[in-house]
C-alpha cells in the first residue's frame, strides 16, 4: 500500500497516538491514587488528572482532525484501518459535541468525588459524599442530554454506548428480564436445597497477608498473567489498569478468608490478560484500546466463575495452597465456600447465582437517575427499596449498600450492565471453549489452561476494538448473545 494514498489517515494515527498515550498516563495516575498516593495529595492529583483529560480531549477535537477525518474517507484503507478510522470519528464526535467548559467541570468533579468516596465509604457517611456526587450526576445528565439529542437516543442509551458501543436498553431489557425471572423464581429454592443437603461451610484457616500474596501470585502465573509486564498490589476495591507491557491489578485482603483476595485477584487477572494480549500491533490506536467493557468483563468473569469457581480448578490449585497453608484444607471445603448461595449485601462478594441480581438492581437504579433527573439524595432510599424487592432484605448500612461501588463517583453511569452482559458471554464462552478443549470438563492441567489462554487470545483478545460486542460474540461463538447459556450453566451447577 502506497503511503501517499493514505497520507491523511496516517496523520490521524500520529495524532490519536498522543491521545491514547495521554489516556494511559491518566490510567496510571488513577492507579497511583488508589494504591500509593498519600492522602494529602488528593487535591493536586484531581487537578493533574483533569488537566491531562482536557488535554487529550483537545487533541482529538481540533479543526485539523475534523478535516483529516473527512479527507481520509476517500483513501484506500484496509479493514483494520477503516475500523480504526470509524473509532476515531466516534471519539472526535463525542469530544466535539460536548462543550469544553462542561467537559472540564466534569473531569474535575469526578477527580474530587473519587477521593471523597473513599472516605465516605470507610466512615459509612453518604451525606459526606452527597454534594460531590450531586455535581457529578448533574454534569453527567447534561452530557447525556447533549449526546442523546445528537445521536437520537435516550439519555441512558447515550451513556451505555460509551462502554458498549451500539448497546441499547431495548436489547438489555430483553436479556435481563429473562435472567431476573429465572433467578427470582429459583434463588430461595437453591438456598433451601443447599441447607437441606447440609451444605458444609468449613472455617478457613487464618492466612497471613504476606503468605496470601505469594500463593496468589503463583496461581496467577499458572493461569497466564505475565508478571514481567504486570504487577499485583493492594486497594480497598479490586481493579485493573494499564497497557499491554505495564498492567496493574489489585485485590483486597482479609486474614480470615484468603478466598476474597484470591478470587478478586483472579477476576482482575482476567482483565489483565485481556490487556496484555490485546491487538498488539494497534496498541497506541483507538482500535487497540479496549472500548468495549462487555467483552472486558466477560474475560474477568470467565476466569473468576467458569474457571476458578469450578471443582476442577480447586483440585488443580490444591497442591499450591498446601505449600503455603499448613492447616488442613480440602477441595470440598473450598468449593463449598466459593459456591455457597446467599443474599449478600456486597456485589463483589456475591456468589455467581445472585451476582446478576446485584447488576440488575444497579442497572434499574442508574437508568432512573439519568432518565428521571434524580439527585444524589434520592439514592439511599431508592437503593434500599430496590434491593429489598430483589433480595427480600435491606443492606446493613450505606457502606455495604449504596456506597460500596466507586462507579458513580467516577461518572460511570451505563457501565453496570456490562457486568451481566459479560457474565452471559462468559457462560456462552464456557461451552464454546470446552467444545474445542474437551479435557476441561474433567480436569485442569498446565497444558489445557495454556490452551484456554491461546484460544482466548486468538478468538477474543487479538481483535481489540475491531468489532462491536455483538459482532465479536457472533464471530467467536457462532451465534448472538443469549441468556439461555447462563441459565443452563447456573442450573447445571446449583440445581443438579
Amino acid at each position: 500500500m502506497s503511503i501517499n494514498k493514505v497520507k491523511n489517515y496516517l496523520q490521524l494515527e500520529e495524532i490519536y497516538k498522543k491521545y491514547v498515550v495521554l489516556e494511559s498516563v491518566n490510567d496510571l495516575l488513577n492507579w497511583d491514587s488508589s494504591v500509593v498516593m498519600p492522602s494529602l495529595g488528593s487535591n493536586s492529583r484531581a487537578i493533574q488528572i483533569s488537566t491531562i483529560k482536557n488535554l487529550s480531549n483537545s487533541i482529538i477535537k481540533s479543526l485539523k482532525v475534523s478535516e483529516l477525518l473527512k479527507r481520509s474517507e476517500d483513501e484506500k484503507l484496509d479493514y483494520w484501518q477503516l475500523r480504526n478510522l470509524q473509532e476515531m470519528k466516534r471519539l472526535h464526535t463525542d469530544a466535539t459535541i460536548i462543550d469544553k467548559k462542561l467537559h472540564e467541570r466534569l473531569s474535575l468533579s469526578i477527580a474530587e468525588c473519587e477521593v471523597i468516596w473513599r472516605d465516605a465509604k470507610k466512615e459509612n457517611n453518604f451525606k459526606k459524599l452527597q454534594p460531590y456526587l450531586n455535581k457529578v450526576i448533574n454534569l453527567v445528565q447534561e452530557v447525556a442530554t447533549v449526546k442523546a439529542s445528537f445521536y437520537g437516543t435516550t439519555k441512558y442509551d447515550a451513556l451505555v454506548s460509551q462502554f458498549d458501543v451500539g448497546r441499547t436498553t431495548v436489547k438489555i431489557d430483553a436479556l435481563f428480564n429473562q435472567v431476573e425471572t429465572y433467578l427470582t423464581q429459583n434463588i430461595d429454592r437453591v438456598i433451601e436445597k443447599q441447607e437441606k443437603e447440609s451444605f458444609n461451610i468449613a472455617r478457613l484457616p487464618f492466612v497471613p497477608i504476606g503468605v496470601q500474596k505469594k500463593l496468589i501470585k503463583e496461581i496467577l502465573k499458572k493461569i497466564g498473567f505475565d508478571f514481567s509486564k504486570g504487577r499485583l498490589d493492594t486497594s480497598s476495591h479490586p481493579f485493573c489498569r494499564g497497557i499491554s507491557t505495564d498492567t496493574r491489578i489489585t485485590t483486597r485482603y482479609t486474614k480470615a478468608n484468603f478466598l476474597y483476595a484470591l478470587m478478586g485477584a483472579i477476576h482482575e487477572a482476567g482483565h489483565g490478560m485481556y490487556i496484555q494480549n490485546i491487538a498488539k500491533d494497534w496498541e497506541n490506536q483507538p482500535i487497540g484500546f479496549y472500548k468495549n467493557m462487555t467483552i472486558h468483563e466477560s474475560q474477568s468473569l470467565f476466569y473468576e466463575y467458569q474457571i476458578a469457581s469450578s471443582q476442577q480448578f480447586i483440585e488443580y490449585i490444591l497442591p499450591i495452597l498446601q505449600n503455603y497453608i499448613t492447616d488442613t484444607i480440602s477441595v470440598e471445603s473450598i468449593y463449598t465456600l466459593i459456591n455457597r448461595v446467599k443474599k449478600s449485601d456486597i456485589r463483589i462478594e456475591a456468589d455467581e447465582f445472585t451476582y446478576p441480581l446485584h447488576v440488575i438492581h444497579r442497572y434499574k437504579l442508574e437508568k432512573a437517575l439519568i432518565e428521571e433527573n434524580l439527585k444524589a439524595e434520592d439514592i439511599p432510599s431508592l437503593w434500599d427499596e430496590s434491593f429489598y424487592k430483589l433480595f427480600g432484605k435491606k443492606p446493613d448500612s450505606d457502606s455495604t449498600g449504596c456506597l460500596q461501588d466507586i462507579h458513580w463517583s467516577l461518572g460511570y453511569f451505563g457501565y453496570f450492565p456490562c457486568y451481566l452482559l459479560g457474565a452471559m458471554f462468559a457462560a456462552q464462552l464456557k461451552y464454546k471453549v470446552e467444545s474445542s478443549i474437551p479435557s476441561l470438563q474433567y480436569e485442569y492441567t498446565d497444558t489445557n489452561l495454556n490452551d484456554v489462554q491461546k484460544w482466548l487470545n486468538f478468538n477474543i483478545h487479538n481483535y481489540g476494538g475491531l468489532y462491536s460486542s455483538d459482532e465479536l460474540i457472533a464471530k467467536s461463538c457462532g451465534e448472538e448473545l443469549k441468556s439461555e447459556y447462563l441459565k443452563k450453566y447456573l442450573t447445571g451447577k446449583f440445581d443438579n
